[in-house]
């Protein structure tokens, strides 16, 4: 009986990645938005919305369908003011 197992050698484990996704897809969309700031006006709100933008890609990467959520009560509130 031959008990040599062909598929011995075969590595079916997921690659480890040297970035977490979150932190890659936030340092992408700071990259994004920073590119697309030379296509529109200068402004001296830049840093703000910056930041603004930061924290709702952070907001995203835990959950969009929350984050919308959270985002559409928070205006809702505003809007009854």
């Amino acid at each position: 009986m031959n008990n040599l197992n062909e598929f011995q050698n075969f590595r079916f484990d997921r690659r480890t990645r040297f970035i977490p996704g979150k932190m890659l897809s936030m340092g992408i969309a700071v990259i994004v938005f920073s590119l697309a700031w030379f296509f529109i006006p200068h402004a001296a709100l830049y840093w703000i919305l910056l930041v603004g933008f930061i924290i709702l890609v952070w907001a995203a990467g835990f959950g969009w369908r929350q984050a919308l959520s959270n985002l559409i009560n928070w205006l809702q509130r505003l809007e009854q003011q």
